[in-house]
C-alpha cells in the first residue's frame, strides 16, 4: 500500500470513528480518542516478541472506559485497527467475592479467561464475522436497571391523588334566603300604595278607612346546563377518575351560578344578580363628618343605612383584599384599629369577623374594593331544579363508544322593591371619600 493510500485509509477511519462517537457526551468522546490512540500505538509497535506486552497494553487501555455501552462502541475502533472482537461467555460458577471488583479488574479477568482469543485477535487469525463483546461486572442498582429503561412501573406507586384546578369556595348562598319553586316563574306580591292615615279617635267617633294596593310581581326561572363526552373505555378502566370529572363539572357550574347570582344582568336567559337589585351606598348624616375615615367606618355606615331602611344587618360580602386592609389598619401608636370595632363569633368551627352586626364574608366573587351587604336575607334564591349530574347515551354515542355527562340546574333570584333599600352596594374608595371630614 502506497503512503497516499495509507493516508486516505487513515482519514476514512478517522471520519468513521468520529461519526461513531458523536452522540456520546464530550467527556466520553475525549476518553474514546485517548484509548483509540493508545491502541493504535500498541499495534504499530507490535512484534512477534512483544505480543503479550501488547495484549497487556490493550487491557489497560480498555480498562479506562467506565460504561459498558462505551466499551461496545469501542468495538468499531478495534475493528478499524484490525482487532476483531468475539463474544466472551462466562463459563462455570464462582463464589462471589465479598469485595466488589472494579471495572478494570473485571476487564482484566475477562481478558485472562480468553487469553487465547486475544492472542488470535492480535495475530489477525480471527474470522471476519467473529466478535468479542466485553462485559464487565457492575453493581446492580435502580439507576442502571429499571430506571435506565423506558418504564419504571415497578418503582412507581399511584397515590390516588388528583390535583384539581383551584376554584373559589361558594359562600353566597349561605348569606341569602334559599328555597324551592315549582314552576317556570317565581311570583310574589308587593304592597305598593297605602291610602288613609291611622288616627286616634274620641269615644263614639267614626273610624278612619285605610287601604293598601297589592301588585303581583314575577321573575323568570333560568337554566344553566353543560355536558362532557367520555369514552366507555374510560368509564370501565378509570371509574375513580369519572367520579372526579363529575365533581369538577359540578364545581365549575356552581362557580358560574354564584357569579350570576352576584352580578347577573337579568336580561334574556340570565339571572338578575344582587348588584342589580341593591341600593347604592349613601353616607346620609355621616357625610363629611368622620376624620381619617376607613373601611371599618364604611361598614358601620352601611349598618346605619340598613337600620334607617328598617332592615336587619346580618352580612356583607367583600373581597379578600378588603379584609387584609381592615386588619392592617393601625392607630397613631400602632395598635390594630379593627379590634376596637369587632366581635368574634364561632360558626361551623371557624372564626368570622363581625362589624356593625354584620358577618364580614370574604369572597373573590366581589370585585376588589367593592362591597354588597346589609340585610342579605331580602334576596331570595329558589331552585326549580337543584344542581345535578346525570349520564346518558346521546345521539351516536353508542356507535362511538361514548357516554354523555350532563350537569344542569334551574333557579331564580329576586328581591322585593320594598326590601332592596336594606341591601347596600358600592365601593370603599367612594364611600370613604363621602364620609371623610373636610379639614
Amino acid at each position: 500500500m502506497t503512503p497516499a493510500e495509507k493516508l486516505a485509509l487513515k482519514k476514512a477511519n478517522d471520519m468513521q470513528f468520529e461519526e461513531s462517537i458523536k452522540e456520546l457526551p464530550e467527556n466520553e468522546q475525549v476518553l474514546m480518542r485517548k484509548v483509540r490512540t493508545e491502541i493504535a500505538d500498541a499495534f504499530e509497535k507490535q512484534t512477534a516478541e512483544n505480543r503479550e506486552e501488547t495484549a497487556k497494553l490493550l487491557q489497560d487501555s480498555l480498562a479506562q472506559l467506565k460504561e459498558q455501552e462505551t466499551i461496545k462502541a469501542m468495538s468499531k475502533v478495534l475493528l478499524d485497527q484490525g482487532l476483531a472482537i468475539k463474544r466472551i461467555e462466562q463459563k462455570g460458577e464462582q463464589m462471589p467475592s465479598t469485595t466488589p471488583k472494579t471495572l478494570k479488574e473485571s476487564l482484566q479477568l475477562a481478558f485472562a479467561e480468553k487469553s487465547e482469543d486475544v492472542k488470535r485477535a492480535l495475530e489477525g487469525q480471527l474470522k471476519a464475522n467473529e466478535a468479542i463483546e466485553l462485559k464487565a461486572v457492575v453493581n446492580i442498582t435502580e439507576t442502571t436497571t429499571l430506571i435506565a429503561g423506558s418504564y419504571q412501573n415497578t418503582l412507581t406507586e399511584n397515590t390516588g391523588i388528583i390535583s384539581p384546578i383551584r376554584r373559589r369556595a361558594q359562600k353566597y348562598l349561605d348569606a341569602v334566603t334559599t328555597g324551592t319553586v315549582g314552576n317556570k316563574y317565581a311570583l310574589w306580591i308587593e304592597e305598593t300604595t297605602e291610602d288613609g292615615t291611622p288616627i286616634f279617635i274620641a269615644e263614639a267617633a267614626g273610624k278612619t278607612q285605610i287601604s293598601v294596593l297589592y301588585v303581583e310581581k314575577r321573575q323568570d326561572v333560568q337554566k344553566i346546563a353543560v355536558y362532557s363526552k367520555v369514552s366507555t373505555e374510560l368509564l370501565a378502566d378509570l371509574p375513580q377518575l369519572i367520579s372526579f370529572i363529575e365533581s369538577s363539572m359540578m364545581k365549575r357550574v356552581a362557580v358560574k351560578i354564584e357569579s350570576e347570582l352576584y352580578s347577573g344582568a337579568g336580561s334574556t336567559v340570565y339571572l338578575k344578580g344582587a348588584t342589580n337589585w341593591a341600593t347604592s351606598f349613601s353616607a346620609g348624616t355621616a357625610a363629611n363628618t368622620i376624620p381619617f375615615a376607613n373601611e371599618i367606618d364604611v361598614i358601620n355606615a352601611i349598618a346605619n343605612q340598613v337600620d334607617l331602611a328598617f332592615g336587619e344587618s346580618n352580612a356583607i360580602l367583600v373581597h379578600p383584599d378588603t379584609i387584609l386592609k381592615i386588619k392592617s389598619l393601625k392607630s397613631s401608636t400602632g395598635e390594630p384599629l379593627w379590634k376596637e370595632y369587632q366581635d368574634w363569633s364561632v360558626v361551623g368551627g371557624g372564626t368570622n369577623l363581625v362589624i356593625g352586626g354584620m358577618r364580614v364574608i370574604s369572597t373573590p366573587v366581589v370585585t376588589s374594593g367593592d362591597f354588597l351587604g346589609g340585610d342579605m336575607k331580602v334576596l331570595h334564591v329558589l331552585f326549580r331544579e337543584n344542581l345535578n349530574i346525570r349520564m346518558v347515551a346521546s345521539g351516536d354515542d353508542p356507535i362511538n363508544n361514548l357516554m354523555t355527562l350532563i350537569v344542569e340546574s334551574r333557579l331564580v333570584q329576586f328581591a322585593s322593591a320594598n326590601e332592596v333599600t336594606a341591601l347596600i352596594k358600592g365601593d370603599f374608595a367612594t364611600a370613604i371619600a363621602a364620609l371623610q371630614s373636610v379639614a
